[in-house]
């Protein structure tokens, strides 16, 4: 803040409005930028807003400024419509957190990524997970390759092994990629072949101990198998 009496002397990219106190003004700071795709159009924003949440913008006004009408700041990580969910889910964070859908949601990841901005990938990820009804595997994975959300592989992964190959449709190939879907069709070939082994080597030593005649002892052997073993092995379950 500054007294009013005093000359004011600024950029076009900043603006001032007057305080309650008339002998006081408060300095407001406009990031002025344009997005990947914006069509010529430009933005204009409260910078110390998005320098709060945001790394990447604070690096960039650092090094170019906060950007004019006549040369606004090329924010080439984000597009228009990304910019948007970010920018509602900035309002509205701290008082009523906005409700996204699916595709809302991803924008939103995306944005929040390429900017860094922690606070709104938290909540794009938290809602993504639990969506109703929830993410396949293959798009799980495809967004955890995408944006780097480690914990998220494993889940997806599990799934893929363990779900009927048959389950898999063309979006979800197109989503994994064929690499990926190669790699989950061998898995699921190994693990079935070792799941056989061990199912097949496992001898009932109780059984072997209490029969008597080899017809009961291979009926016993039977129905032991099917209660310890097949019907896991057969469901897809891990041994």
């Amino acid at each position: 803040m500054i007294p009013s009496n005093q000359p004011l002397s600024h950029p076009q990219a900043l603006q001032w409005t007057p305080h309650a106190d008339p002998l006081l003004w408060f300095e407001v700071r406009y990031f002025i930028f344009s997005t990947k795709n914006s069509e010529n159009r430009i933005f204009k924003v409260d910078a110390s807003r998005l320098e709060k949440v945001s790394l990447v913008v604070r690096n960039v006004v650092a090094q170019h400024g906060l950007g004019t009408e006549v040369q606004p700041v090329h924010l080439h990580q984000v597009d228009e419509q990304e910019k948007k969910v970010l920018l509602r889910w900035l309002i509205r964070s701290d008082i009523d957190p906005p409700s996204f859908d699916r595709q809302a949601l991803v924008m939103l990841l995306n944005a929040s990524t390429a900017l860094e901005v922690e606070g709104a990938r938290a909540f794009g990820l938290q809602g993504l997970d639990n969506m109703n009804p929830p993410l396949s595997p293959a798009m799980r994975l495809d967004l955890a390759c995408d944006y780097r959300v480690v914990e998220w592989v494993r889940i997806a992964v599990e799934a893929l092994i363990n779900s009927p190959i048959s389950d898999l449709d063309g979006l979800d190939i197109d989503l994994m990629g064929w690499d990926a879907f190669a790699i989950i069709v061998k898995a699921r070939e190994v693990l079935l072949r070792e799941r056989a082994v061990i199912a097949l080597s496992l001898v009932p030593q109780q059984v072997e101990h209490t029969c008597k005649d080899s017809k009961r002892c291979n009926e016993k052997r039977q129905v032991w198998w099917w209660q310890a073993v097949g019907n896991d092995f057969f469901i897809q379950q891990s041994p």
